[in-house]
């Protein structure tokens, strides 16, 4: 998608909102979020994104389902940390290493800025956070076929065997598809914009 429509997107944009990117993995939704925050910025607004991956459980944390693989608290905290700000604020801005599925730096913080406007993407970023107040929220599709080989790809690259990386694709198919899309039978009452990429 070009950045010259994203004005078309997102319109008068204010200071502070709460913008959510969601949508299956491997759909766009980084780049999506990554391309607003560069057209933003080009329109000298303020902003930056944050990718809920940061805050995914230690692999022996996890629950079952896509639901159960964040820490789904902190999550909420932090975004209802940055709805109600009214100065500058620092967050717990932990990484994530995908190739032992562990969380480091847990004690790693960034400061928002009060104006900023923050874009929260992730898998279950709509699911999650679509009842508070936010500002936009749009769900990014792929075609699934691109879908499928963008996750497959994904974990041949972190050294799974073709098996494993379908076998992968297929659990996240009964795990994560069925919530993750179940927030576009609400789609018209939460305003949500899908974007297909």
């Amino acid at each position: 998608m070009q950045l010259d429509k994203y004005e078309n997107l997102i319109g008068n944009i204010s200071p502070r909102a709460i913008i959510l990117v969601g949508g299956l993995s491997k759909s766009g939704k980084t780049t999506f979020a990554n391309e607003m925050s560069s057209w933003l910025g080009a329109n000298h607004i303020s902003s930056i994104v944050l990718s809920i991956d940061r805050w995914l459980l230690d692999i022996d944390q996890r629950t079952e389902t896509v639901m159960g693989r964040y820490d789904t608290h902190q999550i909420i905290c932090i975004i209802n940390a940055l709805i109600n700000r009214s100065d500058d604020i620092d967050i717990p801005f932990p990484d994530y290493d995908k190739s032992r599925k562990v969380q480091i730096n847990q004690s790693n913080t960034l400061t928002v800025r009060k104006d900023c406007v923050v874009i929260v993407e992730g898998v279950i970023a709509i699911n999650l956070l679509y009842d508070m107040p936010v500002d936009m929220i749009y769900f990014i599709e792929v075609d699934e076929a691109v879908r499928k080989q963008r996750v497959i790809q994904e974990y041949l690259l972190r050294g799974h065997s073709e098996d494993s990386s379908v076998d992968i694709y297929n659990a996240r198919e009964l795990d994560e598809t069925p919530i993750v899309m179940s927030v576009l039978e609400c789609s018209k009452s939460l305003k949500i914009k899908r974007i297909c990429r």
